[in-house]
């Protein structure tokens, strides 16, 4: 089930976001997604286990659609067919690496997250990800195309546990006599990267979201290529 979890949490938001609609001034409305996004998970390996994708990849461009992601078309004398659809904002990102999935490096995928402006409409979501132009960050992603939607977007596998940045602080990089910056150690990509510099399989990854307290090491990384290949 929990691999159903954007059209669950979609499905649950689209009855519930008209009873938290208002105008704000003429025609514009301003919905908020109530309580935000819910999806948490317990511990990294629980997220790498549910995400179909991990990868290491750099955001290009972003764009704002209405998506129906109830999976289903609104019947014929459906009153109001806009329910079926709700306000995402989605993000095409360029694989550098991949840790578990079919993608490869090099591939363009595209990911989305509930929230956003179109047009007069905005939808507000407290556990929404921004995300901007030229950032390389690690995804773990859960893709409905394996379960038979292939024309819907990827989405994050959770709500603010599931994107990580890499930091290496100068400290870091002195300890250990390097004298290149982290954009040149992972040049040849994370895997390689490891292989060469053994200590870098125990340095943190960054948490992209404040709210996430997991801690997830490139040893991580490492150890979910070789569990899910």
């Amino acid at each position: 089930m929990k691999k159903l979890l954007f059209i669950l949490t979609s499905t649950a938001l689209t009855f519930m976001l008209s009873a938290c609609a208002g105008a704000i001034s003429g025609d514009f409305i301003r919905e908020y997604v109530p309580n935000g996004d819910p999806w948490i998970r317990n511990n990294i390996d629980q997220i790498a286990s549910g995400a179909t994708d991990i990868v290491w990849a750099t955001i290009l461009d972003s764009r704002v659609e209405s998506l129906n992601t109830l999976l289903a078309e609104p019947d014929t004398d459906e009153e109001d067919p806009g329910r079926f659809y709700e306000i995402h904002t989605i993000y095409r990102i360029n694989v550098l690496e991949t840790f578990k999935g079919s993608t490869e490096a090099g591939d363009i995928i595209e990911f989305a997250t509930l929230g956003g402006r179109l047009g007069n409409r905005e939808l507000i979501n407290p556990r929404q990800l921004y995300f901007t132009y030229g950032e390389s960050l690690i995804f773990f992603l859960y893709s409905v195309e394996s379960i038979g939607f292939g024309h819907l977007p990827m989405v994050l596998e959770s709500s603010t546990q599931a994107v990580y940045r890499i930091n290496l602080p100068e400290e870091v990089l002195s300890a250990n006599a390097l004298s290149e910056s982290a954009v040149d150690i992972f040049s040849e990509g994370i895997i390689a990267a490891v292989i060469e510099n053994s200590w870098l399989a125990d340095e943190v990854l960054e948490n992209f979201s404040p709210e996430n307290n997991f801690t997830v090491t490139f040893g991580d990384l490492i150890r979910f290529s070789n569990e899910f290949e």
